[in-house]
């Protein structure tokens, strides 16, 4: 209690200093994942803009003091907390980010800035206003639930600008944000980085890199970890080591605590480290295997393959908070549901991974209107029209 008292009497306090400070619109800040991490979408507009544009001073804003270090030895990088980070903030004219505005600092230190929504990925799953509210039997529970709804709103209707992929991701965002106008088709800055150079004729000899990225569960019985349990997992290696393939595994932090790989068989199977951009493991990646989680949507850039391991399909379709898509119509590629299949599945991959590939194509084109690594220079444009 005391602490939000303090916060509240600091954004108070900050507030009226701020009015007092002229915004200036060459300096952009940027943050991503609530402060903690360097990546997503404002990383790759960060870099972009560092290297294209000089003319704006780029400033990364962070509550982690590894982040600094990570980012000192690429541009202009500060504290949240610091008196610079707090004083760019208020000079800033524009602010970019991933989640809501308070990723970078205090809402209140971006009055009169031109607040720009990258977000974190085009959505499968049902996000924001989208989300369907349980009633509760409580009056002040529901009475919460509305404010909270109703702050959601808010912080929307100061948006300058939120970006999508193509026609069919717009309507979601725009849906999901309540916002019309705002929403430009611009595509993701972070799939400027996406190779999209996949040849059909495949070297047997190379290594095949599968990487396992899965949508976290709540369910404590972790039925999409199955197969590298103790009852599969040995089989799983040999598999790998036959078809001279290796496994990473880009896992929830939580869902990473629940597994234990043998030290003999990481040679073929291994967590991603915590801070390898995952753009840059995609563009690595032979096959992904994933379920509900939306980075395929991404990955379809690569026109690589994608099997979709998904054990808990009815449970789940059921019981989470629903799909913008016809789950079957958007995800091409295998789907597996037990460990048998999941095995023959990378085979058949491994041997022939341009199978499905016309159906992959389709879906990238619902997905994803530009495929020509330029969606940071549309996204700049789009910012500069705003500051005319």
């Amino acid at each position: 209690m005391f602490k939000k008292i303090f916060s509240c009497i600091i954004a108070v306090i900050l507030l009226i200093v701020s009015i007092f400070i002229k915004k200036d619109k060459n300096i952009w800040v940027y943050s991503a994942w609530h402060g903690n991490k360097f990546t997503d979408n404002p990383k790759h507009m960060y870099l972009y803009m560092i290297k294209n544009h000089k003319e704006i001073r780029s400033i990364w804003i962070t509550n982690n003091k590894n982040v600094i270090s990570e980012v000192k030895s690429v541009g202009e990088v500060y504290y949240r907390y610091s008196v610079k980070g707090i004083y760019y903030c208020m000079k800033s004219g524009v602010v970019l980010f991933s989640h809501r505005v308070n990723d970078v600092n205090f809402r209140v230190l971006f009055l009169n800035s031109k607040l720009i929504q990258l977000w974190h990925g085009m959505p499968l799953k049902k996000i924001n206003l989208d989300i369907q509210v349980k009633i509760s039997n409580s009056y002040f529970k529901n009475k919460l639930i509305y404010l909270k709804r109703k702050a959601q709103i808010l912080e929307f209707n100061r948006y300058s600008l939120l970006i999508a992929t193509s026609y069919s991701t717009a309507q979601t965002i725009k849906s999901a944000f309540n916002l019309n106008s705002v929403v430009k088709i611009t595509g993701q800055p972070r799939n400027d980085v996406m190779e999209n150079d996949f040849r059909k004729n495949h070297n047997e000899k190379d290594i095949f890199h599968i990487t396992f990225m899965p949508t976290f569960r709540e369910n404590d019985l972790k039925p999409h970890l199955y197969f590298l349990n103790s009852e599969y997992i040995y089989d799983l290696y040999q598999l790998l080591k036959d078809t001279n393939s290796k496994m990473i595994l880009k896992l929830h932090f939580h869902d990473q605590t629940c597994i234990k790989i043998p030290k003999d068989l990481q040679t073929h199977i291994e967590f991603a480290p915590s801070n390898l951009d995952t753009q840059e493991l995609l563009n690595n990646t032979d096959l992904l295997i994933t379920d509900y989680s939306s980075c395929y949507i991404d990955f379809l850039l690569t026109k690589k393959p994608i099997l979709f391991s998904v054990p808990d399909y009815e449970e789940y379709l059921n019981i989470e908070r629903g799909f913008y898509y016809d789950y079957d119509r958007v995800t091409p590629g295998v789907k597996v549901f037990n460990y048998q299949e999941l095995k023959r599945g990378i085979e058949r991959y491994r041997e022939k991974p341009y199978i499905h590939l016309d159906e992959r194509l389709k879906v990238c084109d619902i997905f994803d209107d530009y495929k020509d690594n330029q969606n940071s220079y549309r996204v700049f444009k789009e910012i500069q029209s705003l500051l005319k």
